[in-house]
C-alpha cells in the first residue's frame, strides 16, 4: 500500500540512475514492488511503474508511453492476454486510473525485458532497470489488444523539467542504415 510519501522524486536519485537488479530499485524507494509492474494505491494513484516486458500491448515511444493495465493475462505470466481487462479489475489499475484523474506523477522505470519482448526496445535499458524520471497519465481508455480482449491503455507522458536529458536509446543497425554508412564512407 502507498503513502503519500511514496510519490514524486527520491532524494539522491536523477533520471538515468540504472539499477542492477529490480529488488535495488525496491530497496532505493523508487519502485516498492518487488515484483508488479505498478506501486500504489486506488486512493493516491501509481507512485512508480516498471516496464520489463510484460504485455504483448505496451508501446514505448520514449517521451510518451501506452503502459497496458494488468490482469487477464494466463497462469504462466507470459504475455498472452486470455480474459479482458477493466479500470476496476486490479489495485493497479485503480491506481493507474486515479493518477490519470488527479494528474498525480508517477516515477517510470524501464526494465531490459525479455529475450524476443515487445518492449525490449529502442529506449530499454541493455541490461537491469533504469530510472527515466517523472511521467503523467494524460489518457485512460481500454481498447481492443493484439489478442483481441479488452485490456486498459494508459498514456504517459514525461514531464520536461529544466535540465532534464533525454532518454538513452540503443542503438540499433538496420540494413538501411548500414547501406547508409557504407554509402558515407565510399565517398
Amino acid at each position: 500500500m502507498a503513502s503519500i510519501d511514496d510519490f514524486g522524486e527520491i532524494p539522491g536519485i536523477k533520471p538515468g540512475h540504472i539499477f542492477k537488479k529490480k529488488d535495488d530499485c525496491y530497496k532505493s524507494g523508487v519502485h516498492k514492488s518487488p515484483r508488479g509492474g505498478v506501486h500504489g494505491s486506488e486512493a493516491l494513484g501509481a507512485a512508480s511503474i516498471c516496464i520489463s516486458g510484460g504485455y504483448e500491448d505496451n508501446k514505448d515511444e520514449g517521451n510518451i508511453i501506452w503502459y497496458t493495465g494488468s490482469g487477464g493475462q494466463d497462469d504462466e505470466g507470459c504475455q498472452t492476454q486470455v480474459g479482458d481487462q477493466t479500470f476496476t479489475s486490479t489495485t493497479s489499475n485503480r491506481a493507474l486510473y486515479t493518477s490519470y484523474q488527479q494528474r498525480r506523477a508517477v516515477r517510470v522505470i524501464r526494465g531490459a525485458g525479455k529475450a524476443n519482448s515487445l518492449t525490449n526496445n529502442l529506449y530499454a535499458p541493455k541490461s537491469g532497470y533504469r530510472y527515466d524520471g517523472l511521467y503523467y497519465v494524460d489518457d485512460a481508455r481500454i481498447v481492443e489488444g493484439k489478442s483481441k480482449h479488452k485490456v486498459c491503455q494508459f498514456r504517459l507522458v514525461r514531464s520536461m523539467t529544466e535540465g532534464m536529458k533525454g532518454i538513452p536509446t540503443r542503438r540499433v543497425l538496420t540494413t538501411e542504415r548500414l547501406k547508409k554508412m557504407m554509402r558515407s564512407t565510399t565517398r
